[in-house]
């Protein structure tokens, strides 16, 4: 993908399976508190695959929370598309 190909980030860690059912949230200040279940982390390019991976599995409104949970400005994500299609198309 030609996006892809012209990336320079440097990779992170990331969880690798972030999704509804490893995130433990405190309930009163609805912050996150904790990721659990790790052991699909890798070393991949940041932000890009693990929101590809949350994504996923859900709706327009779980969407529409999980990214304005995760803090990702809209230009971002709009920047970020390309790369989110391409790592989707790889899960």
């Amino acid at each position: 993908h030609r996006h892809v190909a012209r990336w320079r980030a440097a990779p992170v860690l990331n969880h690798g399976d972030l999704r509804l059912k490893n995130v433990i949230v405190d309930p009163e200040s609805e912050r996150l508190v904790a990721l659990i279940d790790w052991d699909s982390c890798s070393s991949m390019p940041p932000p890009h695959w693990d929101l590809s991976l949350a994504l996923h599995d859900l709706g327009i409104d779980g969407k529409e929370a999980f990214l304005a949970g995760y803090g990702l400005a809209p230009k971002a994500l709009a920047e970020a598309l390309p790369f989110l299609a391409f790592w989707n198309v790889l899960n």
